[in-house]
């Protein structure tokens, strides 16, 4: 993707701003996931009760790495059952 085709964008997640260049087509997807990255923290501070913003970010990682983990164990079994699949039906006379 040339440099020309990227916009340049600002994002406020946790009260820090970070700059992005970003195709056009996914500026809308990028908008809505600092969105929610900021409500899921809010959420995080207001039901635990952190001070310290950090503490929240922090739990916000570890919930998405544990997400991403159960994803890729689940995709991890698909495979594995669709193999068994296979190989049932090709040992089934």
């Amino acid at each position: 993707m040339a440099d020309s085709e990227l916009k340049s964008i600002r994002l406020n997640i946790a009260g820090k701003f970070v700059p992005l260049s970003v195709h056009p087509s996914e500026e809308e997807m990028i908008q809505k996931v600092a969105k929610d990255l900021n409500e899921k923290l809010n959420k995080f501070q207001i039901d635990y009760q952190l001070k310290d913003k950090l503490d929240g970010v922090v739990m916000l990682l570890l919930t998405y790495a544990i997400d991403a983990e159960k994803s890729d164990r689940l995709k991890t079994n698909t495979n594995i059952e669709e193999l068994l699949t296979e190989i049932e039906q090709i040992v089934q006379p």
